[in-house]
């Protein structure tokens, strides 16, 4: 089923600075809203110029996906995971 979503990260620099970014992605499924969220922070990581980061999710299907320890099926995420590997 699919409704409208978005997603929110906080990115946390130090222990005096951190971000939260928010996106409305319009409709779609909670599996599109996680890769979408990973993949506009990694954007916004990039636009900062940060060289190394690490990241906790809380959503194991996206994590095995982007590891490729899972593959995934659906032809509307293809996509996104190409935006994020990239």
């Amino acid at each position: 089923m699919r409704i409208g979503c978005g997603v929110w990260d906080i990115f946390h620099v130090n222990n005096i600075m951190s971000y939260k970014i928010q996106v409305g992605l319009g409709r779609g499924t909670n599996n599109f809203a996680e890769l979408n969220s990973l993949k506009y922070l990694l954007l916004f990581v990039r636009e900062q110029n940060y060289q190394k980061i690490q990241i906790f999710g809380d959503s194991q299907l996206v994590i095995n996906w982007f590891n490729e320890v899972y593959h995934y099926h659906l032809h509307t995420l293809k996509h996104s995971m190409e935006d994020v590997r990239a």
